[in-house]
């Protein structure tokens, strides 16, 4: 009889151990996947946050790069060289008509070798740009931006998946998300220049909302998202020269950018970086009071140089 309840007694501590076992199993595969999923989404909040910012440049024609490439082909001594030959040639004397013609057939060939040795011979250089390049402001790369809309429709598809997945965001932000996306193919098509970079910055606003959700451990860097999208709504009305909505909003951003300059990094590269963007971000405010575009745009583009650098996350 003993025997039987041991055996029992035995058979029930298996399976409390096997069904403990599998309850931790779960738990952890579960944790795991949570943890993924949130890896993912910041890494789509990366790439939203450079791609729409990348898409407002075009539109109000800001260069964060400081220097092009430029393609020279170098044929000047070749040519200086080519002249020197025929002219030697022309004071050949006539007495040699024979000889002459020889060298003229010698000339031709040879002028041959220059020509494709002037082609292959390409020189690159770096050619410097001004920040605000003042051509761009009524002449829009359309197609590019075509391109680069269909490319970030694209993410937003597997971006909402991975948002749902996570059952942290609203389903009205996401729905809102996609509405605006609809509208900025619209604007896109239509060459509506203005009504494009406004939904540009709408759509930017949902970008501290999700990480606000998301990453909720990083308030670094969802502040610092909201920083950037308070200054794309200072571009924006700027556009449209509402010079005296400008000063809450930029006020909004430098109560964001406080918050995370008030924290010491100990990254003392990204803290130095920290540091100037919070004295540029002053910078642009400073510049409201002037209601010139382009002092606004240079030191709205000195500012957004350095803030590409600046990653909490």
């Amino acid at each position: 009889m003993k025997k039987n309840v041991w055996k029992n007694v035995g058979i029930v501590l298996v399976v409390i151990v096997f069904f403990a076992v599998l309850f931790f199993s779960i738990s952890g595969f579960g944790k795991q996947s949570e943890t993924d999923i949130k890896e993912k989404i910041r890494a789509e909040l990366s790439y939203m946050d450079d791609s729409i910012l990348s898409m407002s440049y075009q539109l109000t024609g800001v260069n964060l790069a400081d220097y092009i490439i430029m393609k020279e082909q170098e044929s000047s001594s070749n040519s200086n060289e080519q002249s020197n030959e025929q002219s030697g040639q022309s004071n050949t004397s006539s007495s040699e008509e024979q000889s002459s013609t020889s060298s003229s057939e010698g000339q031709k060939s040879k002028e041959n070798v220059q020509s494709d040795s002037s082609e292959s011979n390409v020189k690159f250089s770096l050619k410097e740009q001004s920040t605000l390049d003042t051509t761009k402001n009524n002449t829009v790369d359309w197609e590019t931006l075509r391109f680069d809309t269909e490319l970030l429709y694209s993410s937003w598809t597997s971006f909402l998946v991975d948002l749902h997945a996570t059952q942290n965001v609203k389903n009205e932000d996401i729905l809102a998300f996609s509405a605006e996306m609809d509208n900025l193919m619209i604007k896109v098509k239509e060459e509506n220049k203005n009504d494009a970079l406004i939904v540009l910055s709408n759509l930017y606003s949902y970008i501290p909302l999700y990480a606000e959700n998301i990453l909720t451990e990083q308030t670094k860097q969802v502040n610092l998202y909201r920083t950037k999208s308070c200054i794309l709504t200072c571009s924006v009305l700027v556009e449209q020269e509402k010079w005296e909505e400008i000063p809450p909003q930029m006020a909004k951003a430098q109560e964001y950018f406080s918050s995370i300059v008030s924290q010491t990094l100990t990254n003392e590269n990204m803290q130095n970086k920290l540091n100037k963007s919070y004295v540029l971000l002053n910078e642009l405010n400073s510049a409201i009071a002037l209601k010139d575009r382009e002092v606004f745009y240079v030191k709205y583009e000195n500012l957004m140089e350095n803030m590409q650098y600046l990653d909490f996350s």
